[in-house]
């Protein structure tokens, strides 16, 4: 097997000891291999801050969701299988994390939804803020680099 797993079924769980990812490739987990003690603390704690960091991300034009999903993937895979497992099959984060995983890469829908979200939370910010110009510019500024990094990642089909 080359490491990375078929995608679950609808009513199939994933197991998390046994899951590789093409960005961080384990070897398979055995539960003694996992965090304990204080590590194991500390890296749920850097797994709950970085999902609440991406989710915020998914809202926020400035902030990118993706690398701090992959941060809550790498820290939960090392500490929490069930944790792991309900990330990997969530609804709204399951998909993206699992198109990374397998193809390095986001689909056009996602990558379209996105930009959409950027340019919407743009405009709704210019337009309640009435910001100055350097603010605007520098807004869009933000906005113009987050969507170039969305254009520049690899598009699956």
């Amino acid at each position: 097997m080359s490491g990375l797993q078929v995608a679950p079924q609808q009513n199939q769980q994933i197991d998390s000891n046994h899951l590789q990812c093409d960005i961080l490739p384990f070897p398979k987990r055995q539960s003694h291999e996992f965090a304990t003690g204080w590590k194991r603390t500390l890296y749920l704690t850097l797994a709950a801050l970085f999902f609440v960091i991406g989710g915020a991300g998914v809202i926020l034009p400035v902030l990118p969701c993706t690398p701090f999903l992959l941060l809550t993937n790498y820290f939960l895979l090392r500490t929490s299988p069930g944790l792991h497992s309900k990330l990997l099959t969530s609804r709204i984060f399951g998909p993206i994390l699992l198109d990374w995983q397998r193809h390095r890469g986001i689909r056009i829908e996602v990558k379209v939804k996105a930009i959409a979200c950027v340019c919407l939370a743009i405009a709704v910010t210019v337009w309640l803020s009435q910001p100055s110009l350097f603010v605007g510019l520098l807004v869009l500024s933000l906005a113009s680099i987050g969507i170039a990094v969305i254009l520049s990642v690899k598009t699956i089909r």
